[in-house]
């Protein structure tokens, strides 16, 4: 396979929606510790999370300081600065509004300290962002000119940066697309005893309207009964049933 075994790696509700006031209880929070556990014992060479994941949880929402910065144009060719790097943190931010502090992750606790940043953008990005990356030390990817080609980058994950193993944590949109192009090959859902009941919070897989994609079929791999009547649920692509 030119590209790295993927688990798609999430907490949820049982009503699949994976952020609102039903993760709120204490449930959640006894479960979260568990599902942080198991983020360690997968170890996978990297995790991979959307834009707005990664600015509530890494960047706190700063914006990068572009002004004093070269607006020379620049090539748009994949910068890699830390090929050998033990871990990576994989951050899709298509338009580079990401602010970052330096190139690797800190103050985060264990699986993520020391985490080599890479950034995967579009090809619209502006000069002074990428300029701003390299400042930093910071790896970049090119997904595409309008839309990002996950099956491309993992691929060069894979080329690139040698990744075998990697976690999908994102937002609804990120973990869709991933499965729209059928790069998921493992579930791994922890599950919360609540139900968000239709408050339309962003659910595990959400797709672009009017697109139309066929279902995607997985065995059961192993169940889990947690404290506190959570489950942990791991299940994998059957692609041979779907061959036949």
């Amino acid at each position: 396979m030119n590209r790295p075994y993927i688990i798609c790696h999430m907490l949820t509700t049982l009503d699949g929606k994976i952020s609102g006031p039903a993760l709120g209880f204490p449930e959640a929070a006894a479960l979260a510790g568990h599902y942080q556990k198991l983020h360690q014992f997968y170890r996978a060479d990297a995790t991979i999370y959307g834009k707005t994941t990664v600015e509530e949880v890494f960047t706190k929402g700063r914006r990068p300081e572009l002004s004093s910065l070269p607006a020379a144009p620049l090539p748009r060719e994949d910068h890699i600065a830390a090929p050998d790097a033990a871990q990576y943190l994989i951050a899709v931010d298509p338009s580079g509004e990401l602010g970052w502090t330096g190139p690797v992750v800190q103050g985060r606790g264990p699986g993520y300290d020391g985490a080599h940043i890479i950034t995967v953008l579009r090809e619209d990005v502006s000069d002074r962002y990428l300029a701003y990356l390299r400042h930093l030390g910071i790896s970049y990817l090119f997904g595409g000119s309008h839309e990002i080609r996950f099956s491309e980058v993992c691929a060069k994950l894979h080329r690139y940066f040698g990744i075998e193993k990697l976690l999908l944590q994102g937002g609804g949109l990120l973990n869709g697309s991933f499965a729209v192009e059928d790069l998921i090959d493992e579930l791994s859902l922890l599950i919360v005893p609540a139900a968000d009941c239709g408050s339309g919070q962003p659910s595990l897989f959400e797709g672009m309207p009017g697109l139309s994609v066929s279902p995607r079929r997985f065995v059961r791999k192993d169940i889990q009964v947690l404290e506190h009547s959570g489950l942990a649920l791991q299940y994998v692509r059957d692609r041979e049933e779907e061959a036949n």
